[in-house]
């Protein structure tokens, strides 16, 4: 990292010819510990051969390796690959007086993007390559970072060719299924919310959601109320389901709307260029009443230790939690609380190891126990259920 300063440094004079170092020489940057490799790239009833062209469908086997070249069959986890189209071309604007327009080449174009599971040490992810690439051939690039209980791992692959459009891709018509709610599944349209409520869509299509950015048009926009001018980009916002590239999911918090009904709108577009659009109508009420949901504990009986969960109606604000544990007699045992500042509207996990408040374990058995939630407003709610503690 120093030298790549010094290089860059314009020359002077030897009493200024100074560089410095970034950070402490004495430490290493933290590259990941293993190399994800590329094994195998193939395509479906391709017209061009192994070439990635348009509306192709494309499978990506690869697996983790260490320094040495040797297969890690002890990684298990998660790999997150990024497919980018062709370098593209740019110009600089050149708006200062002593400055010129200068072309340069960027491969930022995303094509795809994949959660993929990793099982001892080997993965495979397939995808369609989106109707929007820029048919000019080059080569395309696979960007991963991989990471595991114990490890982490980068790498990628850039020896195949992207262009051209496959004239043997299956026919499609059809835009992509969309599900729309506001924060939680047991919405219906035209029910009320709060202000700052999180919108959730459940997108599925048989040859993948486009969210490529690539073409004019075909962004992921959300619209509220018909305002056009105002309309909502939510392509950065799409995160694919693990090991399934036909589905999706967009998590959007909307904040400060005013009191009134409103209409919300989402058209997506798949990677054939089809497009759909969704609809559902809604109630701000700003004096909506706080309320919970989906009260468990997991697991139910437990032994060692269970988490609480919990659904709210207050994405975006701080919420206090207490819990209460009684055992059947009536006696308090516990009382925890918690205070934690919501993104959604799922609670964090909140540990019990099946103490009391002594730090002494309880005898096994029923035990009733209350969720008590209260938001910024003071407002408050509770619920109640039950759990069995039994220990080994």
């Amino acid at each position: 990292m120093g030298d790549v300063i010094r290089d860059s440094k314009p020359p002077g004079s030897l009493s200024t010819r100074n560089f410095a170092l970034l950070g402490d020489p004495a430490l290493k940057i933290a590259y990941p510990e293993y190399d994800i490799i590329t094994s195998e790239i193939s395509t479906i009833n391709n017209s061009n051969g192994d070439t990635l062209s348009a509306l192709t469908e494309v499978e990506v086997t690869g697996h983790i390796s260490d320094l040495a070249g040797k297969k890690v069959n002890g990684f298990s986890g998660m790999i997150y690959p990024v497919v980018y189209d062709k370098p593209a071309q740019y110009q600089t604007i050149g708006n200062d007086a002593s400055s010129y327009k200068r072309v340069f080449y960027s491969q930022n174009r995303v094509l795809h993007k994949a959660t993929v599971s990793v099982t001892d040490g080997g993965f495979s992810f397939s995808f369609v390559v989106p109707r929007d690439i820029a048919l000019n051939y080059g080569k395309g690039k696979i960007s991963y970072y991989g990471n595991s209980d114990f490890a982490d791992a980068s790498g990628y692959s850039s020896e195949f060719v992207i262009g051209g459009l496959n004239t043997n891709a299956t026919q499609d018509d059809q835009g992509p299924k969309i599900e729309m709610f506001l924060n939680d599944e047991s919405f219906r349209s035209g029910d009320q919310v709060a202000p700052n409520p999180l919108m959730i869509a459940y997108l599925f299509d048989d040859h993948g959601i486009n969210f490529s950015q690539n073409g004019i048009g075909h962004d992921i926009v959300a619209t509220l109320d018909g305002d056009f001018q105002s309309a909502l980009l939510l392509n950065e916002y799409f995160e694919p389901v693990m090991d399934d590239f036909q589905k999706g999911n967009i998590n959007y918090l909307f904040k400060n709307l005013s009191n009134g009904k409103h209409t919300l709108t989402l058209k997506v577009w798949d990677s054939y260029n089809n497009s759909s659009t969704a609809s559902i109508d809604f109630v701000i009420d700003q004096n909506s009443k706080l309320a919970i949901n989906e009260v468990i504990n997991h697991p139910n009986p437990f032994t060692d230790r269970t988490y609480f969960t919990f659904k709210h109606t207050r994405p975006g604000e701080q919420l206090n939690v207490e819990i209460q544990i009684f055992d059947l007699n009536g006696r308090q045992v516990l009382q925890s609380t918690q205070s934690f500042n919501s993104t959604g509207v799922d609670s964090p996990l909140m540990e019990w190891d099946g103490t009391d408040a002594s730090g002494n374990p309880l005898r096994n058995g029923m035990y009733i126990y209350s969720v008590i939630v209260t938001d910024k407003y003071g407002s408050q709610t509770k619920q109640t259920q039950k759990l069995v503690l039994m220990k080994n």
